[in-house]
């Protein structure tokens, strides 16, 4: 096939630049969607600090209500009373920042849950399996699944091993309160645990305490995550911790225990404020990654947009020149 001179002349001016505008094509491409992952990562990181939040209240929430059904107390009535008031609060804040449809389900049927109880729980005749399983245990697990999605949010390698020690600290921070709230009411009503209950809580045991730190990439970040998590305070709180383990063990075949529930409950909570602070290190370091990718991809796309728009005008003048260069001969 033959082409004329204007043809060839225009084919070898543009195709430099049809060159040049694919690549820039495909930058342009590439740089918003990195900054759409970046963008949507925050707002996910955020949404995970308001539920991180209410989660923990909610827990609280459970081991009081627990520590009341073991061992009834004005006292312990009145401290209740005030942190379902934090739990309303802070349900009523999440549901006006996070409108996300299958989150709002799950905490609707808690808050049902909840509400339909509290008569039964002043009372002191409701079932602790209903309470501890149906009311709180179910929908808490359901929370928690929301908040390990994080780690499908995809961006890079960095923000992925954060992910992963973040959804590992979540769910030992969860097994830790059902720990905590489980051996609260059982020292509350002072009874011999069952073999059934003591299997339950080696379970409990295994998970609170399996927590990984050694996926974080980043050198600098685990150290940090480690001088706070394992801390020398904290780390006396967790041999205090296995030393009133032990001794509630020992004491489990007759029931009459040492440890207080109200010390206990006290004790296992420090631990949930240490891993909390834990995940709000990894949370704060993802949103600075996620940062630093925005301000990259935006730097990016700017100069993909400036070559893209100096493709079009150098393949516009190509044309015109391939035509005067055409008329001429």
């Amino acid at each position: 096939m033959h082409l004329g001179l204007k043809n060839r002349l225009r084919l070898i001016s543009l195709l430099p630049i049809l060159i040049l505008f694919s690549l820039a094509s495909y930058y342009v491409y590439t740089s918003y969607v990195s900054f759409q992952a970046a963008k949507n990562l925050q707002v996910r990181l955020e949404s995970n600090k308001q539920l991180n939040n209410m989660i923990n209240n909610i827990s609280r929430e459970r081991g009081m209500t627990m520590m009341y059904l073991g061992n009834a107390s004005a006292a312990t009535l009145k401290s209740l009373h005030a942190q379902r008031s934090l739990v309303d609060a802070a349900i009523k804040d999440f549901k006006l920042h996070n409108p996300a449809p299958k989150t709002l389900l799950i905490i609707d049927a808690l808050e049902k849950g909840r509400h339909q109880t509290h008569p039964s729980v002043d009372n002191k005749t409701a079932e602790f399996d209903e309470i501890f399983n149906d009311v709180y245990g179910k929908p808490q697990e359901e929370l928690i699944k929301e908040l390990s999605s994080l780690s499908t949010v995809l961006l890079d390698d960095k923000v992925a091993s954060m992910a992963n020690s973040y959804v590992s600290l979540i769910r030992a921070n969860e097994y830790t309160s059902l720990e905590r709230d489980y051996l609260t009411y059982l020292l509350s009503k002072g009874n011999p645990l069952e073999d059934e209950d003591l299997e339950k809580w080696i379970t409990l045991i295994g998970n609170a305490d399996a927590f990984n730190l050694d996926g974080v990439t980043n050198r600098q970040l685990q150290e940090t995550l480690r001088a706070s998590i394992l801390s020398e305070d904290n780390t006396e709180l967790l041999q205090d911790i296995t030393t009133e383990r032990g001794s509630i063990l020992r004491a489990s075949a007759r029931g009459n225990y040492d440890t207080q529930s109200g010390i206990w409950f006290a004790m296992i909570s420090e631990k949930i404020d240490a891993l909390n602070e834990g995940e709000k290190i990894l949370l704060d370091a993802m949103d600075s990654r996620a940062s630093a990718v925005k301000s990259q991809a935006i730097q990016f796309l700017i100069t993909a947009i400036v070559v893209w728009i100096i493709a079009i005008l150098i393949g516009i003048l190509g044309m015109l020149l391939s035509n005067e260069i055409a008329k001429k001969y």
